[in-house]
């Protein structure tokens, strides 16, 4: 075949590959017009001088290409289809002698390090093998990097998205916890994969925090499964921008939630932004919560 024919997705399928140098793709049967032809097309971008992606590359790697490293921390896991935490930004990891580093969004300007706002740079060292070719650093390192630089909520919250999707056994966060401080070794200890998404994780730490004993994905026959049981009565649901965003979506959770109440089970159900932000007024629905099914009302100091 004639090498100005080769589709550019053909040589990364081929090689498993998220970046190419240039010199991948002329080794493997691209010609220098055929490179040329392929981004007019809009079939290939330059990341930087000499790198290359495909259309539909996650964004996060792209930057990470762009300033001359590679996609590090939440950016990795965001790529993998996990749990994002707000303002996650993008992460980079780079090389000790990583130098002519460039800004993020525009290829041919000089980058300012370290950056502020929404781009984290790391430099230390990774135990996984380097495989540029990815675009990213290997995913234990990433999640140990999550572990040290995230809020331990979010943190647990993304470690339990990769548990929950099998994109890490448990083993293997044993293996991260030896590479951790003995002071954030806890943040594995904590994941458990029972959460459906990050904010019931989120709101599975708050309460174990505040000394209750949540029962995950309890099953109520004829319902489904909830968020969480509290008691034999007080169930907790979690509402995600993904999953209860349309108003189709929000007609089934009050018909399920109509259900509920009719076999005289109360009802707790919080928000995104509740979920992540409002813990203090979700603990003290859940006291009052707890005292209407036993009976009573809570006494006043157990609202605060």
């Amino acid at each position: 075949m004639h090498s100005r024919l080769v589709h550019p997705s053909i040589v990364f399928r081929a090689l498993r590959a998220v970046v190419l140098t240039r010199q991948d793709l002329l080794a493997h049967g691209m010609s220098p017009r055929g490179i040329a032809a392929a981004m007019h097309r809009g079939d290939l971008i330059r990341a930087r001088v000499g790198h290359y992606v495909l259309p539909g590359t996650h964004e996060g790697i792209v930057r990470a290409t762009r300033v001359g490293g590679l996609a590090a921390a939440v950016t990795v896991t965001s790529a993998a289809g996990l749990w994002v935490p707000p303002g996650a930004g993008t992460h980079v990891w780079l090389a000790a002698n990583a130098s002519r580093l460039r800004d993020a969004r525009r290829m041919r300007v000089r980058a300012h390090a370290p950056w502020g706002g929404r781009f984290q740079a790391h430099w230390g060292r990774l135990d996984g093998p380097l495989q540029p070719w990815t675009g990213c650093v290997p995913l234990e390192d990433a999640l140990r990097q999550v572990v040290e630089r995230e809020p331990r909520r979010f943190a647990v919250a993304i470690l339990d998205s990769a548990l929950a999707v099998g994109l890490v056994r448990p083993v293997d966060l044993a293996r991260i916890r030896t590479r951790l401080s003995p002071d954030i070794r806890s943040v594995i200890d904590a994941a458990d994969g029972s959460a459906g998404a990050g904010t019931e994780s989120i709101v599975r730490q708050v309460l174990r925090d505040a000394g209750f004993d949540p029962e995950p994905q309890f099953e109520v026959p004829g319902v489904g499964f909830v968020d969480f049981r509290l008691g034999s009565r007080v169930l907790i649901e979690v509402d995600s921008q993904q999953w209860h965003g349309t108003a189709e979506q929000q007609a089934r959770d009050y018909e399920r939630d109509l259900e509920l109440i009719a076999r005289r089970y109360i009802v707790i159900r919080i928000n995104y932004h509740q979920a992540l932000y409002g813990h203090r007024e979700l603990i003290a629905a859940v006291v009052a919560a707890l005292a209407t099914a036993r009976g009573y009302e809570p006494a006043p100091h157990q609202l605060h």
